[in-house]
């Protein structure tokens, strides 16, 4: 009976109490959700509030409750009714033995109280001040500083997405961690492993590797070609002058001949046995069979450059200038979409683990998000600059390394980097 009664206590605390006090600020709560205060709630932002009771609107849906793992309780007014929400499994049977519902997400435009009854550690800040990429290890030195405000019995440890990364110099609050190249998520964390408490923050940082010529493997050829594209372990070019395509065997270094367009080709595709070739002499995007028959024309529209394929559709430069690229679909030859890249002048495009690689007219190579055109820069290839509107041109993928074309030697480069 005595442990009965202790759970009705508990129970007036954590629901009568909260509920009185949610239901006297109703019109507070519509207000918040109404007025521009409301913010984007994750994880760590609740694990940012402040001891007591925080009222928040939520702008997204919160499509999970895990994000509030640190709390005592939440509560939400939904569909005229009350819900509350506990992690602690003691609390959260006591909110549905009496009678309220647990919500599963939380909808956007919601307004929600949040009980906090614990100091958590409060990361206020992280950033990364520079990146030394070392172009031999494939790796860059990352020098970041932090600002923890009150870390209480928790210890502060560094994650790139997702695994444990060592300190290489200085501590928390200032120091150095040496990173693989690529799009790295890195998190600096204060755990309590004790009280199952664990606060986070995330930076992106891109490791961009800054490349000398000990980077690239040279191979030269005996013409200049603006396309690339890339079949098994074939490296498909083509002469810029009169539209010759020549298959080069990354195994045995042999470069056939295949047939020739009898016109400047100014990108190349491969896609489901065939091949596409866009050209600025025409103006036209143009289908092949694989022994260099004609098929069809595909599309046409203005300074057709550089080309690519993602998800089975074409990505084309739309003009020389331009920082967008046309999707095409090869089947209905209908232009589906644009997306913006925000990269000036792109020549060529490949796709690779559901990102695109693009190359730009200076040389450097950026990856993008094809859903959302967000783009960091990949690669900084500055020594191959261009002369006469002419640098590197074509861009593919085999095996894992990135391969481009130099117009102004002649030559095929791999850059003996590997990318995830």
């Amino acid at each position: 009976m005595k442990k009965r009664s202790l759970l009705s206590i508990s129970l007036c605390v954590l629901l009568g109490n909260s509920l009185l006090f949610a239901q006297n600020d109703n019109r507070k709560l519509g207000k918040v959700i109404a007025d521009e205060n409301t913010v984007v709630v994750d994880k760590g932002y609740i694990d940012n509030l402040s001891k007591g009771w925080n009222l928040i609107g939520v702008e997204h849906k919160i499509p999970d409750m895990s994000i509030f793992s640190n709390t005592n309780i939440i509560w939400i007014y939904k569909n005229s009714n009350w819900q509350a929400y506990s992690p602690n499994t003691t609390t959260n049977s006591l909110i549905t033995s009496n009678g309220y519902t647990n919500p599963n997400s939380i909808d956007p435009a919601s307004g929600i109280w949040v009980n906090i009854d614990k100091d958590l550690p409060k990361i206020d800040s992280f950033s990364i001040n520079s990146n030394e990429f070392n172009s031999t290890s494939n790796t860059g030195l990352i020098s970041f500083t932090s600002l923890i405000s009150f870390l209480g019995p928790a210890t502060p440890t560094f994650y790139n997405n997702g695994s444990e990364v060592e300190l290489t110099d200085g501590n928390y609050l200032s120091g150095k961690i040496t990173l693989p190249s690529g799009s790295n998520n890195i998190e600096i964390c204060a755990e309590d492993s004790d009280n199952n408490i664990k606060v986070c923050k995330t930076e992106n940082i891109l490791v961009e590797g800054s490349l000398n010529i000990n980077s690239y493997e040279k191979i030269e050829l005996d013409y200049s070609s603006l396309g690339l594209t890339t079949y098994n372990n074939f490296v498909i070019s083509a002469d810029k002058l009169n539209g010759d395509v020549y298959f080069y065997n990354v195994n045995t270094g042999e470069n056939i001949k295949k047939f020739t367009t009898g016109y400047k080709v100014s990108g190349l595709v491969y896609l489901n046995n065939f091949i596409y070739v866009s050209s600025t002499y025409n103006d036209k995007v143009s289908k092949y069979d694989m022994e260099g028959t004609f098929v069809e024309d595909i599309y046409s529209f203005n300074f057709p450059d550089g080309m690519g394929t993602y998800n089975n559709l074409l990505y084309v430069v739309q003009n020389d200038e331009d920082s967008e690229l046309a999707i095409i679909n090869p089947d209905t030859k209908v232009k589906v979409g644009t997306i913006e890249t925000g990269v000036a002048d792109i020549v060529g495009v490949v796709s690779k683990n559901d990102y695109l690689y693009i190359l730009g007219e200076d040389g450097d190579i950026y990856k993008i998000n094809p859903m959302t055109g967000e783009s960091i820069k990949f690669f900084n290839n500055s020594q191959f600059t261009g002369e006469g509107n002419y640098g590197l041109e074509g861009i593919t993928i085999v095996d894992n390394y990135i391969w481009v074309t130099y117009v102004n030697d002649g030559s095929l480069y791999k850059i003996n980097i590997p990318i995830e």
